[in-house]
């Protein structure tokens, strides 16, 4: 270390004028990291400007659980200020709010080093020139060496645990958050990671799992999520360390249920410490994992750390909430270790572990640390919903349609639609809001403060927080269980100061049982669902009995279980009682004891049956005293005893009674969104469909049974908006952040004509500004107040017209600048202007008179027109015809008085449309001849835009492309250059090149393997593409393309593994599945198998083109759609609003 310090300062010494950043290079190149132990950049030292702000030239030295050994700040050897006064900066800035262990301070010359002491006092260690440095000194220095713990007993835990200050995950230093950037720095998805090493053991552990041939939970739970709940984005979406860790795209769903497992795992172990940090009596989460933590002859044998972990789950369970720790399927890790207890250290001891628990025990152990190093005391915003968002690229969270909504815009949507103590004349802890697609709870998070601010300072938060979750106050619906955990997590850190509160009023044995966030379909009405219509869910009637059929992830035989239950009807429970139980709030209390009892009675205490008198005592935590809670729990019994009865047949016949969370979850949510009313809707419901096994008929024929908007293009926030007026009492109100396709898109005539029914108090456009960056449809908001029931036809006409007048408050924005550091606009900014509405060059604020949208719904004989539609389809073997009658309306010109009487004249002037639609003008039907009409077609959809797409190598100009021949290209994730004729490709154009008012050209090319046939465009078969596109031929055979191809489309690669199957390059038992049937989406093929398909693809030219019906597309894959265009008279280019219309010459 001595012959190192004096080499750099001899190296400055050459070249004084040094910037601090080649300060930092020369310590690098001499070895002076290397030499304290640490492997180098982006692995253990690490830039802080991430941490503290850019530009900065400061590094830190971490160990293996990301705690900061030392800070050291390079400065110009050339400065003239002295070198120790940037100690109050580094000090400040880095060493105090990070714990770092040791600070310095060098320019190559001198060097100053301090050490961090009691109460975070600054002890300065020595200073002194390199040139002199001592070896005393130089030891000192030494003392900064990267250290390593092993954990293999528990004094060497206990070192650990007494050696560590804790982080403020709420520190922010000149308005950097520098704890949580801290956070979000050490759980991110990276190589060299805690979250990246502890994501790679738990999908080893799955796949230890899931390839045996055995059933056991972890199997069952991950094939019933991949089953039931995964989406399908293509590989190539997924972020490389996913792919790294999953190694081929046939184990893309594994990787991403190992994610949500770890994600899962995270959030708890943050609420477990939160309430360490807030005293929380008896929780402690660094104390329990060491008191639970056992040694068998001074060694701590695998599976104590996972044994302690689920013990610490089971402990949070009693002490804190029990449906956040309660069992689901993301708690299949401890099943190495469920017959075993914390005192089994000698039986743990002799077990011979598989290679994949001894990782994860042990990894787990340092996810439990790295999450124990900081306090969440001091919280601040979301940190684990902003450290999810970051774990997917952009082309992840596009394909999975997961996009965080800004707090600041969720805030702006509930105050529109009067959720606000400041402006409401109603206490709000007395209404009833619900998220129905809550996702990670941004909009419960943002109502829950302004039930916070309603409640005042001297609240009894025992009895608040009671109403709040028992009664239905604040409520998050979401179809996906892992959005339920996260919302669950980050409800409860928010509440936790209040929940501190209550325990001091009601002492230790203050509980909640529950949260109001349930995982159920929105989009689902049970009490209307027929016979085998619903795939997670059945649900029939019969005599005052609701009868509910749903799988559980367990299997039986091949098939996952589905186990009956049922309840009564509320009308049945209204007229046994009594009429003691009078409403819905009511009934939905009766039925949060009845599972109270359950869980109580089968779970911890296992017995199968509760006798009336013991049930009726579980009711009394939710009736006033006068109501009769013995005759409730008559009614209920049988329930009850039904719910016990599954506990036992999961528990004996299944070894599992963990289930009852998903029964709980579908019974409870099924009467909060179906039976009771709410004042207010909230939320950002998904925009797109998300692509999974699901989508397609089945899919479609539930919903056009349900919802008039489902017909033509729909998407899902249209369906969204009509459940959630479907939800509301007569004047309750909707928020909802929506694509603004709703006022433009001919899909959407449903939605406007139900909106136009009601009042709809405020409108949004953002047009083009990217609220959302990864989304591909321009965002909007709505706000309504519901008038009428969304079956009502007629109560709202008189004399062929709308008979309410009102205004609409407008907002349109027409551009925002990004933030200075960032290509991310500044939308807390741009909605606190859109709030003050003081004019701005950019955004347009204006009225709009009802009537402009009314006029546009189709009214006829008193009530609006609805035109009879049906479609057929094929169920359970027999046919079935689903029919609707469905509104009309009219496109909506959103826009200014000025603008609008401007499109007025031109409509006055015209003696043709452009479009293939009917107009709606004053609630009649306008007959005017159409332009175009049906020769309007959209562009190419490749679902293979990896290959498909590709950039030229040479600089061309698109006027001369024609010109050319050949062309060396480079496709858009191969990194390879191909030669190919020009004849099959053709300049690429997409709606991101599209800007007022017209398009640029990306020097991007796609290939359209067509030709214009008879009538219509068809595909080059595989001979005539040989022969005259050979090049083409060529690089679609490529080994590396086939295969990028079959990472991009479900379809193709079963497609791929057909040919490879039938040309023999692999074998009849790889496409066999468990029941002997050919199943070719089995294989995962190797790359040297796509070598081999390659050469026999090349050397069967003429045996392909006779077994291609489809032309190249079964043995490349076809376009998934191509519009030809040669006999359209017009190319529209769409770029929401605005189009570059194109006449071809």
């Amino acid at each position: 270390m001595q012959d190192i310090l004096r080499s750099i300062f001899e190296s400055v010494q050459q070249n004084p004028n040094l910037s601090e950043s080649e300060v930092m290079d020369i310590f690098v190149d001499e070895g002076f990291f290397s030499e304290l132990g640490y492997e180098g950049f982006g692995v253990d030292i690490r830039s802080e400007e991430s941490i503290v702000g850019k530009g900065r030239a400061d590094y830190s030295g971490k160990d293996d659980l990301d705690n900061t050994v030392f800070t050291i700040e390079f400065k110009k050897p050339s400065r003239d200020e002295d070198l120790a006064s940037h100690k109050p900066q580094l000090w400040e800035q880095y060493v105090k709010p990070l714990k770092s262990q040791y600070g310095a301070l060098t320019d190559g010359q001198e060097f100053i080093l301090y050490e961090r002491g009691a109460r975070n006092r600054a002890e300065r260690i020595f200073r002194n020139s390199l040139e002199d440095i001592t070896d005393d000194e130089a030891d000192e220095v030494a003392n900064l060496h990267k250290p390593s713990y092993e954990f293999s007993t528990k004094a060497d835990l206990t070192e650990y645990l007494d050696s560590i200050d804790s982080v403020s995950i709420g520190e922010v230093i000149d308005g950097e958050r520098v704890g949580q950037n801290e956070f979000l720095s050490t759980f991110a998805n990276e190589q060299n990671t805690i979250f990246y090493e502890m994501l790679e053991k738990t999908y080893n552990l799955l796949e230890y799992y899931v390839e045996r041939d055995q059933n056991a939970f972890p199997k069952d739970a991950y094939e019933f999520w991949e089953e039931y709940y995964s989406a399908e984005p293509k590989w190539s979406d997924l972020p490389d360390e996913w792919q790294d860790i999953a190694g081929s795209a046939a184990n893309k769903q594994k990787v991403m249920f190992a994610v949500e497992t770890v994600q899962s795992l995270l959030g708890r172990f943050m609420l477990a410490k939160a309430c360490d940090d807030f005293d929380f009596p008896s929780l402690s989460l660094s104390e329990f994992i060491l008191g639970n933590t056992r040694e068998f002859r001074d060694t701590v044998p695998t599976g104590s750390y996972t044994i302690a972990a689920r013990d610490l789950m089971d402990q949070m369970r009693q002490e804190l909430v029990e449906s956040i720790f309660e069992q689901d399927i993301y708690y299949w890790w401890n099943a190495p270790v469920e017959d075993y207890d914390a005192g089994d250290v000698r039986d743990l001891s002799q077990t011979e572990w598989p290679q994949a628990m001894q990782e994860f025990d042990r990894t787990l152990l340092e996810f439990i640390l790295s999450v124990s190093r900081f306090n969440y005391k001091n919280i601040r915003g979301d940190p684990l919903g902003e450290l999810y968002q970051k774990h997917f690229t952009q082309e992840t969270r596009r394909a999975l349609g997961e996009f965080y909504t800004p707090p600041t815009l969720a805030e702006y949507v509930l105050d529109s639609a009067g959720y606000d103590p400041l402006e409401s004349d109603r206490d709000l802890r007395q209404q009833r809001l619900i998220d129905p697609s809550c996702g990670s709870g941004t909009f419960l998070i943002q109502a829950l403060e302004k039930y916070r601010e309603q409640c005042g300072e001297d609240t009894n938060w025992a009895t608040e927080l009671r109403n709040l979750c028992e009664r239905s106050r604040l409520v998050g619906l979401d179809i996906h269980p892992f959005a339920v955990v996260l919302a669950q997590i980050r409800f409860m850190l928010d509440i936790l100061p209040e929940y501190g509160e209550a325990v001091e009023q009601e002492g230790p044995g203050f509980v909640l049982k529950r949260l109001p966030i349930y995982r159920t379909d929105s989009l689902i009405d049970e009490s209307q669902v027929e016979e085998g219509l619903q795939r997670t869910l059945t649900a029939s009637h019969d005599e005052g009995m609701i009868e509910f059929k749903m799988p559980l992830p367990i299997r039986q035989g091949s098939d996952f279980e589905s186990l009956p239950f049922e309840l009564p009807e509320f009308s049945h429970v209204q007229e046994e009682t009594l009429h003691e139980i009078q409403n819905q709030q009511q009934y939905f209390s009766a039925l949060l004891g009845v599972f109270d009892a359950v869980k109580e009675i089968g779970g911890r205490q296992e017995r199968y049956e509760v006798e009336q008198d013991e049930l009726e005592s579980y009711f009394t935590d939710y009736f006033e005293p006068h109501i009769n809670t013995e005759q409730i729990a008559n009614v209920f019994l049988d329930t009850a005893n039904g719910f016990l009865g599954t506990v036992e047949e999961l528990r004996h016949d299944y070894n599992d009674g963990r289930l009852l969370k998903l029964i709980e979850d579908v019974v409870l949510a099924s009467v909060v969104k179906n039976d009771i009313s709410h004042d207010y809707v909230v939320g950002n419901p998904p925009w797109v469909a998300k692509q999974n096994r699901y989508t397609g008929d089945d899919q479609n024929r539930r919903m056009q049974q349900l919802y008039y908007s489902a017909w033509g293009e729909s998407d899902p926030y249209m369906e969204f908006i009509e459940r959630g007026l479907d939800m509301l009492h007569t004047g309750g109100k909707l928020g909802f952040v929506v694509s603004n396709r709703f006022l433009y898109n001919s899909g959407a005539k449903e939605v406007r004509a139900l909106l136009a029914k009601n009042e709809i108090k405020e409108i949004i456009d953002f047009t083009d500004v990217p609220i959302f960056p990864e989304a591909t449809n321009y965002t909007a908001t709505v706000t309504v107040e519901k008038e009428v029931e969304n079956d009502d036809w007629s109560s709202f006409v008189e004399d062929g017209s709308f008979t309410s007048d009102y205004t609409i408050t407008g907002t349109r924005v027409r551009q925002w600048d990004v933030t200075n550091d960032s290509d991310v606009i500044d939308i807390p900014a741009l909605v606190e202007t859109i709030r003050s509405r003081d004019p701005h060059p950019t955004i347009e604020f204006f009225d709009v008179d009802s009537s402009v949208f009314q006029e546009r719904v189709w009214v006829s004989r008193g009530e609006v027109y609805r035109e009879e539609n049906s479609t057929r389809y094929t169920a359970n073997g027999q046919r079935v015809t689903v029919s609707n009658q469905l509104p009309i309306a009219d496109t909506w010109p959103f826009c200014p008085d000025t603008e609008q009487q401007l499109l007025d004249k031109v409509e006055e002037r015209m003696d043709l449309r452009l479009g293939d639609r009917r107009v709606i003008r004053e609630n009649k039907l306008e007959d005017a001849p159409n332009l175009v009409g049906d020769d309007i077609r959209v562009g190419i959809q490749t679902s293979g835009d990896s290959a498909y797409i590709v950039h030229p190598t040479i600089g061309i100009s698109k006027e001369k492309f024609a010109e050319i021949d050949t062309l060396p290209i480079t496709p858009r994730e191969i990194d390879e250059t191909y030669t190919v004729e020009t004849d099959l490709l053709k300049i690429d154009i997409s709606s991101e090149d599209v800007d007022r008012w017209l398009p640029s050209w990306d020097n991007r090319l796609v290939f359209v393997p067509y030709k214009q046939g008879d009538e219509r465009a068809e595909l080059i078969r595989p001979k005539e593409l040989h022969d005259e596109y050979n090049l083409t031929w060529e690089y679609f055979t490529e080994p590396i393309v086939l295969e990028t191809l079959s990472n991009d489309s479900v379809e193709r690669e079963e497609i791929h593994n057909r040919l490879a199957f039938e040309l023999g390059v692999i074998e009849e038992d790889e496409v066999i599945d468990d029941n002997g049937n050919e199943n070719f989406r089995l294989p995962d093929l190797s790359t040297s198998q796509y070598q081999e398909l390659s050469n026999e693809l090349r050397a069967n030219v003429d045996w392909l083109d006779r077994h291609d019906e489809g032309g190249i597309g079964t043995c490349i894959g076809r376009i998934s759609r191509y519009y030809h265009a040669q006999k359209s008279s017009l190319v529209i280019l769409y770029s929401g609003i605005n189009c570059a219309l194109m006449r071809r010459e």
